[in-house]
């Protein structure tokens, strides 16, 4: 899944690779911001556009192992290149929706 916020409103499309390793989107989701939203500060307005997407496609992500894409460099950091985000390994991807 990937996520992404603007000024204004966030986004996030649902996507997997084909056998033949083309990525295709699964379903697309955007939302504006509220007016306090849009007062955040960017890596809160990108962590509210990955919460978005995650509580969006919660039927299809839930139990699975995914990856998780944005662009935000401080949201990188705090789960880490290549976290290891397997079903029973507690760690920062253990995020509750």
């Amino acid at each position: 899944m990937t996520s992404d916020a603007s000024p204004i409103g966030a986004g996030c499309v649902l996507s997997h690779v084909t056998e033949d390793g083309r990525e295709e989107p699964i379903a697309f989701g955007s939302k504006t911001f509220t007016d306090s939203e849009k007062n955040y500060p960017v890596h809160e307005r990108e962590a509210a556009a990955m919460v978005f997407g995650l509580k969006k496609f919660n039927t299809f992500l839930e139990g699975r192992e995914f990856e998780l894409v944005t662009d935000n460099a401080a949201l990188v950091a705090l789960f880490g290149d290549k976290t290891n985000c397997a079903p029973t390994t507690p760690n920062a991807c253990d995020v509750r929706v």
